[in-house]
């Protein structure tokens, strides 16, 4: 389980603790999956990850997730294929 900040007194009915508030307890509701993300950082960063998973798991979500990007960044107009592009 991760350690979040316990929650900010909302006496003061404060927008900004409100959304605080509301982050931390996204927090908790989604803590398994922070968990689970949280133990993969540590592989990567302590060089523990072995050549399968990486080729089996991270790179295919880290290209499929580029793909997303590119698709969004497209849809919403922010990216283009009219013009060329100078790199």
């Amino acid at each position: 389980m991760l350690n979040y900040k316990s929650k900010v007194d909302n006496s003061e009915n404060n927008l900004y603790k409100d959304k605080i508030n509301k982050i931390l307890d996204r927090f908790s509701k989604y803590d398994k999956l922070l968990v689970h993300y949280k133990k993969t950082c540590d592989k990567i960063e302590s060089d523990s990850i072995s050549t399968e998973e990486y080729n089996t798991k991270l790179l295919p979500t880290a290209v499929i997730r580029f793909q997303i990007l590119l698709l969004e960044l497209l849809i919403h107009n922010h990216l283009t294929l009219d013009k060329e592009w100078d790199f």
